[in-house]
């Protein structure tokens, strides 16, 4: 069953082997809707999971984890109304009510749904926390907004519990340093990352720190750091040139772009989308056409990233005054141009003077934005 789902294969030859086994385990079961979910069949799962409540078999915790991220991604009311349905399923079972996977999942799946408050009650009623339950916790009060929240919870769980924070923790928890723009905070964790090999060692974690340091204007800290890091990826690369790109700092910039490429990295679009950005600051149309070139070599313009690529070459285009080469950008986009397209043309323009131009723009878009307003204004 398991070979079947892994190669797509599964509503018909995975499904073919479930039905023909006579005495279907929990594992069998398990396998089956682990299947489904991975082949994004959520509803197809979700009532298997319901057959299987129904029979002699009973859900076990991997059960649980295996459905509730299905329940999440049903839509937000059905989510919830299965979620509650399946929560209340667990408070029936106290094995499983006692399981600290099992209240994980329950927490995760509250807060991919949005519903905060249901997942911090049920975190602060376990028995038991694990570090996996304290991540999730974090990281869900930080994609909520609730920063406060979420730098008190690692205070507590430094300072009273007998766990260590993680990677996990440790990048859910330094943007929201960066987000205010705490560098004493900030540089605490840094020290606690030096004090432990494990998280030192850490490509993500020094991928953060990086990012941190950046965000925080402090570019020479970044620098140090991301030469710090023993095995960089193209995250540590992305994130530097993102830091002395935004600070224009052109030679550093350039340099660490040949070291990138001598080394044999490949870029990839957010390589590009920083490149585009730096040539744009630099106000030299010559560059950007060659950015322009690399991105339809590399296939840039007809990927996921075709909008975001584009609309960069577009807008450093018409910062660069060259309002010919935007408007063929402008028209290859063709169905992919949006909002961003239309107030980069806008801006072009009007930096030009040439406001007849812009207000043909402005009459043929079909949606605007504050920006658009004030452009035309």
């Amino acid at each position: 069953m398991s070979m079947y789902a892994k190669c797509g294969l599964v509503s018909h030859d995975a499904y073919a082997v479930f039905d023909n086994i006579g005495h279907k385990d929990v594992v069998s079961w398990n396998a089956m809707i682990a299947g489904l979910a991975e082949n994004l069949l959520f509803e197809d799962a979700f009532t298997l999971f319901s057959s299987m409540v129904k029979g002699p078999t009973q859900p076990n915790y991997a059960t649980t984890a295996n459905i509730l991220p299905v329940c999440a991604l049903l839509g937000e009311n059905v989510a919830y109304q299965y979620g509650r349905q399946i929560h209340s399923y667990v408070l029936q079972r106290a094995e499983l009510s006692a399981d600290v996977s099992v209240s994980n999942a329950l927490i995760s799946f509250y807060i991919r749904v949005g519903w905060m408050m249901e997942a911090e009650s049920l975190f602060w009623a376990m028995d038991a926390r694990d570090l996996v339950s304290w991540n999730a916790i974090i990281a869900g009060f930080t994609s909520n907004g609730q920063w406060f929240k979420a730098l008190n919870l690692l205070s507590n769980l430094v300072s009273r519990e007998m766990l260590l924070p993680d990677s996990v923790t440790i990048v859910s928890i330094l943007p929201l340093c960066a987000q205010f723009r705490n560098l004493q905070v900030g540089k605490q964790i840094h020290a606690y990352i030096f004090r432990h090999h494990y998280l030192f060692e850490d490509t993500t974690v020094g991928n953060a720190l990086v990012s941190f340091y950046a965000k925080c204007g402090n570019t020479e800290k970044a620098y140090h750091t991301f030469n710090m890091i023993p095995r960089k990826d193209l995250i540590s690369w992305n994130s530097i040139l993102d830091a002395f790109g935004e600070k224009r700092h052109h030679s550093r910039f350039l340099s660490l772009l040949h070291t990138m490429l001598k080394l044999g990295i490949r870029p990839d679009s957010v390589t590009v989308l920083a490149t585009i950005h730096f040539c744009a600051s630099l106000l030299r149309v010559e560059k950007v056409k060659e950015i322009h070139t690399y991105s339809i070599k590399a296939g840039f313009l007809v990927s996921d990233t075709a909008p975001a690529v584009g609309n960069a070459i577009l807008d450093a285009y018409a910062k660069c005054g060259n309002m010919d080469y935007a408007n063929r950008m402008f028209q290859n986009l063709s169905e992919k141009r949006n909002l961003v397209s239309c107030n980069s043309m806008i801006s072009g323009y009007v930096g030009l003077g040439s406001h007849r131009d812009a207000n043909m723009i402005f009459s043929g878009m079909s949606e605007t934005d504050l920006t658009t307003w004030n452009l035309m204004v």
